[in-house]
């Protein structure tokens, strides 16, 4: 017996013969006439350091522009810090009771902000930006959103959960191959 599923055909974007010619954009980033200010976003990235941030926020920029043609930058404060102090800092800079590299992580993220609200403000296409940092405290997170409050943008937060596990117990739970090792 065969069974008919009504599933209707993807709707044309316009100007295209087939649903694959061009993408369809999306109403996050409205690309019209008649754009403001209040249609940009800003996706601030939140979690602790190495939880998958700057690779989400990489994954986004690819797949907005690709699939979605929007115009989209993202703004990494660790690159800021990188060009601004150097690439290698002991462990007690990151120290959130070192006075030195609170000041040096703060200038930072004022300049990637300064960067970011000078490129959302420049047009009027439904841009989306990304600010990619850790922004792991309320004072940090309330700090940017006041400093992008003056863009009348839309901001979300993109929260990077990344839980670890053990990967020894991993390893040894593994059945391995007849004659090989996993280790």
């Amino acid at each position: 017996e065969i069974v008919e599923i009504d599933n209707p055909v993807p709707q044309k974007p316009p100007g295209g013969t087939s649903p694959r010619d061009n993408p369809v954009l999306l109403d996050v980033a409205v690309t019209n006439e008649y754009a403001t200010a209040s249609d940009k976003l800003v996706i601030l990235m939140v979690g602790l350091p190495a939880r998958g941030k700057t690779f989400i926020a990489q994954k986004l920029l690819r797949y907005l522009t690709f699939f979605h043609a929007v115009n989209v930058k993202v703004f990494n404060i660790g690159e800021y810090r990188r060009r601004m102090h150097g690439d290698f800092f002991r462990a007690e800079w990151f120290d959130p009771g070192h006075e030195e590299g609170n000041k040096a992580r703060k200038e930072c993220a004022d300049a990637a902000l300064e960067d970011l609200a000078k490129w959302v403000d420049t047009g009027n296409d439904g841009r989306v930006a990304i600010l990619d940092g850790t922004h792991s405290t309320l004072e940090k997170r309330m700090y940017t959103l006041e400093r992008l409050e003056p863009l009348a943008c839309k901001v979300r937060f993109g929260l990077s959960l990344f839980v670890s596990c053990n990967l020894a117990l991993v390893r040894r739970s593994t059945v391995a191959p007849t004659g090989s090792s996993l280790d």
